[in-house]
């Protein structure tokens, strides 16, 4: 009779371990449920209530899930009402923990905390893999050059940032589309080099990999300016040596 306890006891889940139900499967989207085993004997799922529910507490759910990126912070039930009791309320993450337990929260749950307001969440089921284009990597000085970042259009609406490699360039654009333009005018030597782009949804950042942009040519020299200051430099030593 204990042995059999001992065997019901070890094989529920551990506390703290988290699940998104959906009509009762569970993927990379769904209602957010973590595991009560505070209770004994009436260990079961809770919810979340989606009081200050965001974009960042749902960054944590996913990564904890082994799922990609967030991609929507979902409250009032919107994957249906679950059962048991709220385990957490006012969460507020920072997006960089490694579980929902390690955030702050509340468990004093207000008594307007009902199932209506189950949190919920979208993830990706991968993570972004944004790329990096050039019109032409080979460019002659002076040139204008246009550089495209983009990821797939199930991840639209983020930051992209363009760097180069080995040097302080950087530029940015939010956008709400799945790609931006980067435009480098009159380009020189100095943008002679590596680029990579990348790509923020929330706190996390990726990479795509690097191209070249090669500039050619030599800097104008304007000899007539050239020509006048010279003369203009003669001119004054020959006054000194009178």
């Amino acid at each position: 009779m204990i042995f059999a306890a001992y065997l019901v006891v070890s094989s529920s889940p551990s506390a703290g371990l988290i699940r998104l139900a959906v009509n009762g499967s569970t993927q990379c989207s769904g209602r957010v449920e973590i595991y009560n085993s505070y209770s004994y004997p009436y260990y079961s799922w809770g919810t979340v209530c989606d009081y200050d529910w965001d974009l960042k507490d749902a960054e944590v759910v996913c990564r904890e899930q082994s799922c990609g990126i967030a991609l929507e912070a979902l409250g009032s039930a919107y994957f249906g009402q679950g059962t048991g009791t709220f385990l957490h309320s006012n969460v507020d993450c920072s997006g960089s923990e490694t579980s929902i337990d390690n955030c702050r929260y509340s468990s004093y749950i207000s008594y307007s905390c009902h199932h209506g307001r189950d949190a919920g969440v979208v993830c990706s089921v991968s993570n972004p893999e944004p790329t990096i284009s050039l019109y032409s990597n080979e460019v002659t000085w002076g040139q204008d050059v246009s550089i495209t970042c983009s990821v797939s259009e199930k991840f639209s609406g983020g930051t992209f940032i363009l760097q180069k490699t080995s040097s302080s360039f950087s530029q940015s654009q939010t956008s709400s589309t799945s790609s931006v333009i980067f435009n480098l005018h009159n380009v020189n030597f100095d943008h002679d080099g590596l680029y990579q782009c990348q790509y923020m949804k929330t706190s996390q950042r990726f990479s795509s990999s690097s191209v070249r942009l090669t500039v050619t040519g030599k800097k104008k020299i304007h000899f007539a300016k050239f020509f006048v200051s010279f003369s203009s430099f003669n001119n004054r030593i020959s006054n000194l040596v009178r």
